[in-house]
């Protein structure tokens, strides 16, 4: 996510945990950018198997894409993936390296609507930056929108 909020910038950007009133537990957890799935009525299914597992492991994927659908999950592509990364994809490697030790806990499926919600903050964003809305028409029309992505 950091890669799409830092475009193109010159500023020096700088990653670090969330404050932590406990500091054995900062609640931090791994998620990989891209979750892929098969459907499981497919009239292929080992063939899709095929596919799913060349996509998350295979080091040729991690060598072609880098980081731009975000840090590969497997070890095995991330090794790969490490010559190609952008200068903050190798900074996030570099943080999430730094804080290993509390990265114990699997972290879990976003909920359907998940997608929409952050798709309405991006747009509402540029809406708030370019003036079209002020911040309290952003924050309703985020809550509005995404209350009703998430049923």
């Amino acid at each position: 996510m950091l890669t799409r909020f830092a475009g193109e910038s010159e500023r020096a950007l700088a990653l670090g945990p969330m404050p932590s009133s406990d500091p054995d537990n900062l609640g931090l957890r791994l998620r990989p950018a891209i979750l892929i799935s098969a459907f499981s009525g497919t009239d292929h299914p080992e063939e899709a198997a095929e596919l799913v597992d060349f996509m998350v492991n295979d080091p040729r994927v991690g060598a072609i894409f880098g980081g731009n659908r975000g840090l590969p999950a497997s070890n095995a592509q991330r090794e790969a993936a490490l010559p190609v990364l952008s200068p903050t994809d190798a900074a996030i490697v570099a943080y999430e390296e730094s804080i290993g030790q509390y990265l114990t806990e699997t972290a879990s499926i976003p909920p359907a609507g998940a997608g929409t919600a952050d798709s309405a903050f991006l747009r509402l964003n540029e809406e708030l930056a370019y003036g079209r809305l002020s911040v309290q028409e952003a924050v309703d029309q985020w809550f509005t929108e995404t209350e009703a992505a998430l049923g």
